[in-house]
C-alpha cells in the first residue's frame, strides 16, 4: 500500500502514433484542468500531421485562480526537417497564445535534439522562451539510481547537458 493521495483529474488523449502512444495530464491539490486542445490534426501541406504523437495545449486553473497554459510535445526523433517544422509550428502556436493575451505559458516535452541544433532554432532562438535548466536558480539532484544515465537531467550541472532532449521552456 502506498501512502499517497490519488489525482483529482486524469486526461489521456491518444495521439497520431501507430504504436498507441498518447499524452496525459494529471492534476491534484486544487489544480483543475480547464481546457484541453489537441494540435494533433494540424497538417503539413496535406502530407500528414505535423506532430508524430501530438502537441497538446492545456489550460490549468491554480488554487489561487490563475490560469497556467501548458504546451506538451514530442518531436520526431529521426527526421531533422520534420523536427524543424514541428519547432516552427510550436513557436507559431506559442506566439499566437501570447498575442491573444495569454501569459504563464510552459512549453515542455521531448524535443529530441540538443539546444544548439538548428532544428530547434525557431523555438529556442526566435521566441522569448528560455530553458529552465539554464536559469541561475535551477537545481537538480544528481540521479544516482540504477536507471541513472547519460541523458538524465541530474547527470549534469546547471545548463550543461550536451545531450539534452527533454525541455521545460518558460
Amino acid at each position: 500500500e502506498f501512502d499517497i493521495e490519488p489525482y483529482d483529474q486524469v486526461i489521456v488523449l491518444e495521439g497520431n502514433d501507430t504504436r498507441g502512444m498518447g499524452m496525459a495530464i494529471l492534476t491534484k491539490n486544487g489544480y483543475k484542468i480547464d481546457t484541453v486542445k489537441s494540435h494533433g490534426m494540424d497538417f503539413m501541406n496535406g502530407h500528414g500531421p505535423v506532430f508524430d504523437i501530438d502537441c497538446q495545449e492545456y489550460a490549468i486553473i491554480t488554487p489561487e485562480g490563475v490560469t497556467v497554459y501548458i504546451l506538451s510535445n514530442q518531436f520526431s526523433s529521426d527526421n531533422d526537417s520534420k523536427r524543424k517544422l514541428q519547432a516552427r509550428t510550436l513557436a507559431a502556436i506559442y506566439d499566437k497564445m501570447k498575442a491573444d493575451g495569454k501569459e504563464m505559458i510552459l512549453v515542455c516535452g521531448t524535443l529530441n535534439d540538443v539546444s544548439y541544433s538548428d532544428c530547434l532554432s525557431p523555438l529556442l532562438r526566435e521566441t522569448d522562451l528560455e530553458d529552465t535548466s539554464k536559469h541561475p536558480t535551477y537545481r537538480v539532484d544528481k540521479d544516482r539510481g540504477k536507471d541513472a544515465g547519460y541523458f538524465r537531467m541530474g547527470a549534469y550541472r546547471l545548463g550543461v547537458n550536451i545531450n539534452q532532449k527533454d525541455y521545460m521552456l518558460l
